[in-house]
This record gives C-alpha cells, sequence and structure tokens, in this order.
C-alpha cells in the first residue's frame, strides 16, 4: 500500500487540489484510503469511454495545477502525455485510492 504522509508534496498537493475541487470532502488524514469510485466525477452508469474523458479531464487540471501552481516538473523520461496517461489510469480504476494516485504523481513530478 502507498505510503500516505504530510511530509509528501505529492499526497499534498494531490489531496488540496481534489480539495479544491471538490471532488473529495474529507480532511488529509481521512482521504488517503478514499477509492476513485468514491470521488465526485465518477460516475458509476458512465461507458468506460465516458468515465476516461472525465478522468482526462481531472487529470489534465491536475497537470496543468502542479505545473503552473506548485512549480513542478517531470522527472527524467517523463512527459505530458506520459503523465496523464498515468493519472487517468488510475483514475479510471474504481478500487485504486487517492494514495495510489499520489504514488504515481510522486513518480512522474518532482515537486
Amino acid at each position: 500500500m502507498p505510503e500516505w504522509t504530510s511530509n509528501n508534496l505529492a499526497c499534498l498537493n494531490v489531496w488540496s487540489t481534489l480539495y479544491i475541487m471538490k471532488q473529495l470532502k474529507k480532511t488529509f488524514k481521512m482521504s488517503g484510503d478514499i477509492q476513485m469510485k468514491g470521488l465526485l466525477f465518477f460516475n458509476p452508469v458512465l461507458t468506460p469511454s465516458e468515465r476516461e474523458f472525465e478522468a482526462r479531464g481531472i487529470a489534465d487540471f491536475l497537470d496543468v495545477v502542479f505545473r503552473k501552481t506548485c512549480d513542478a516538473k517531470y522527472e527524467a523520461g517523463i512527459n505530458r502525455v506520459k503523465a496523464m496517461g498515468d493519472m487517468v489510469a488510475v483514475l479510471v480504476s474504481p478500487n485504486k485510492t487517492v494514495a495510489d494516485l499520489a504514488e504515481i504523481v510522486d513518480q512522474d513530478y518532482e515537486f
């Protein structure tokens, strides 16, 4: 299980951005275990392609916030396409957690 800690900027930035987007409403401490299916965008009646479309919008917003607000850079060998694809893969997986999302963000971005 990925580590959910306030000492990790990926965790803090994922949580704060999702919180501001109103995708989740819980405190930082209580958010790591929230599954993707518990986020606001994750509508169970959407088709997989519709859910992916929604996830791409979330991933795009996260990427822009990370790079423009948090001044994050991509890790070596990572670009926008790869980082977005990695986030979308987690976002469309109903049982993946916010901590899982932060873990992939930590692998792809340098904060």
